[in-house]
């Protein structure tokens, strides 16, 4: 059902895949230039264990934003619960800063739903970019996401490497037939909306 979304918003396409290519390279380079680094130290001054400790926790940085980007928006996401969204969402940049919690959502969502909160998710990093709480409640059909601190944007035009999370959510949301409505820190995604170009 992405495809749909991408045809009408023909236009953007080319300007939302820079915008998402940029966003990844910068959120990988600190993290492999951290490796590169160390793992450069550890051949000058021979084996050493913190230096390859360092490198170990930067790999597995980069690991985890490679795996938060595939789930949001490499294609369909697979069914999973909380525990492993809030698990995936510490890894994608600025990730850290975020305390997820969730509220009536007991088992696995779907994998439409998955793309979205970690869309939405993505969002909230850039809109609390000092850190804060993030509460996800309700089910497939109805999800309310509420920030601790900072208001949701609005929709615009990818707006470059930082801002195109903004751009995806709402792509991603019309796809999948979802309504996306803000109010201040409340974010709502309604399902039944019917997919884009349906």
């Amino acid at each position: 059902m992405a495809d749909v979304a991408w045809e009408r918003h023909a236009g953007e396409t080319a300007e939302i895949a820079a915008a998402l290519a940029a966003r990844i390279c910068h959120d990988l380079a600190g993290q492999i230039g951290t490796v590169s680094g160390m793992l450069a130290l550890a051949a000058e001054e021979g084996d050493s264990g913190e230096i390859l400790a360092v490198a170990a926790e930067a790999a597995e940085k980069a690991a985890g934003v490679l795996r938060f980007a595939r789930a949001a928006w490499g294609g369909a996401a697979e069914p999973m619960g909380p525990e492993a969204i809030a698990r995936l969402a510490s890894g994608m940049a600025g990730g850290e800063r975020l305390s997820c919690a969730f509220e009536g959502i007991d088992g696995p969502l779907p994998g439409a739903s998955v793309q979205l909160v970690l869309c939405a998710l993505a969002v909230a990093a850039l809109a609390m970019p000092q850190g804060g709480g993030v509460m996800v409640a309700g089910n497939a059909a109805a999800l309310r996401i509420e920030l601790s601190d900072g208001q949701w944007p609005a929709e615009g035009k990818a707006g470059g490497p930082r801002q195109v999370p903004v751009r995806l959510l709402h792509l991603y949301a019309a796809a999948q037939g979802y309504a996306v409505e803000t109010a201040g820190a409340v974010l709502r995604l309604s399902a039944g909306a019917g997919p884009t170009g349906a």
